[in-house]
């Protein structure tokens, strides 16, 4: 991966500039088959085979983004679960980063009781 394209990519999977410039850091540390790999798997436009998965997964799955969350790429994620059938699965918690279990956990706990319920009720 070229310097340009490991920036589109730390670009593409971090909102907050701090979070992409330790990514770069990291990065540039690891061997070269990792970074061509994961430059591979995770650059922008090279999300189809993420999305084949949700696709055909055959077990229920559910999404938690908190709105404050620094580490993850909300359009990202939300370009995954596009046209996967899971977009009703995806739950964005309001004031909340990165640890919903710490930051919101009793909404956490509710909408885990009503995904599980909903589980026992529709096998």
């Amino acid at each position: 991966m070229s310097a340009k394209q490991t920036e589109a990519l730390a670009a593409f999977l971090f909102q907050e500039e701090g979070h992409r410039e330790a990514f770069l850091r990291h990065f540039e540390r690891a061997h070269g088959k990792v970074r061509d790999h994961l430059g591979a798997s995770l650059g922008p436009g090279a999300v189809f085979g993420d999305v084949s998965i949700l696709k055909n997964l055959t077990c229920p799955v559910i999404f938690f983004l908190g709105d404050r969350d620094p580490l993850m790429n909300r359009e990202y994620l939300l370009s995954l679960l596009a046209g996967s059938g899971r977009e009703k699965d995806f739950h964005l918690l309001k004031n909340c980063g990165h640890f919903p279990q710490i930051e919101q956990p009793f909404l956490l706990n509710r909408l885990l009781e009503l995904f599980l319920r909903h589980q026992r009720e529709f096998p």
